[in-house]
C-alpha cells in the first residue's frame, strides 16, 4: 500500500509517495512519481525516530502540530499524512510525546542534560553509542527535564526511556 505524505523543504511543498517494501524500509518516490527516488532504512523508532535515507541519517521528531520532522546537521524538513484538502489549510492533530526512548540498543555516552533543565525541541539531550556510531538524540518537544533515567556508561534497549519532558 502506497500512503501519500505533504513534505516542506525550503518553504516548497512537494508530494512523496511512500511505500513499504519490508516493515523497516521503504520506498519513496517525490513528486507523484515524477521526482526523486529514495530508499528510506528506519533504525530506531520510539518518541524519536531514527531514519536512513540512501545512507544520510536523520532523527524524525514530531510536532506539537501533527508534522514529522527531519533534523540533519544544517537541513530540515517536515512532513504530515493529512488529506490534500488539509495540506492546503494547514495544520492537523498530534501531541509530542514526553519521553526521549533509545532508537536502538547502545550504550550512553553522554547525558547533555539535567533535571530541571529547559530544553527547546531539537536539542540535543543525550549520547547513545550503537554499533561503532554515535547518535545524538533530541528533544521531542520543547519543555522541562522532569527526570534523567539513565547515566553515561549504562547500557539500554531499543525503546528504553532515556529522559522525560514535561
Amino acid at each position: 500500500m502506497t500512503r501519500r505524505y505533504f513534505v516542506t523543504r525550503g518553504g516548497r511543498e512537494r508530494t512523496a509517495d511512500v511505500a513499504a517494501t519490508t516493515p523497516e524500509r521503504f520506498h519513496v518516490r517525490l513528486d507523484a512519481g515524477a521526482g526523486e527516488a529514495m530508499e528510506v532504512t528506519l533504525l530506531g523508532r520510539g518518541d524519536v525516530t531514527t531514519v536512513s535515507v540512501n545512507g544520510r541519517v536523520f532523527t524524525l521528531l514530531r510536532a506539537a502540530n501533527g508534522e514529522v520532522v527531519a533534523e540533519r546537521t544544517r537541513a530540515s524538513a517536515a512532513a504530515s499524512a493529512r488529506s490534500a484538502e488539509a495540506g492546503r489549510r494547514g495544520g492537523g492533530p498530534g501531541d509530542a510525546g514526553a519521553l526521549v526512548r533509545s532508537p536502538m540498543p547502545g550504550r550512553v555516552l553522554k547525558v547533555l542534560v539535567a533535571e530541571g533543565a529547559s530544553v527547546t525541541a531539537g536539542a540535543p539531550v543525550i549520547v547513545i553509542e550503537a554499533m561503532k556510531m554515535e547518535n545524538e538524540l533530541v528533544a521531542a518537544r520543547s519543555g522541562v527535564v522532569k527526570s534523567v533515567r539513565v547515566s553515561a556508561g549504562d547500557t539500554v534497549e531499543r525503546d528504553a526511556p532515556l529522559l522525560e519532558i514535561e
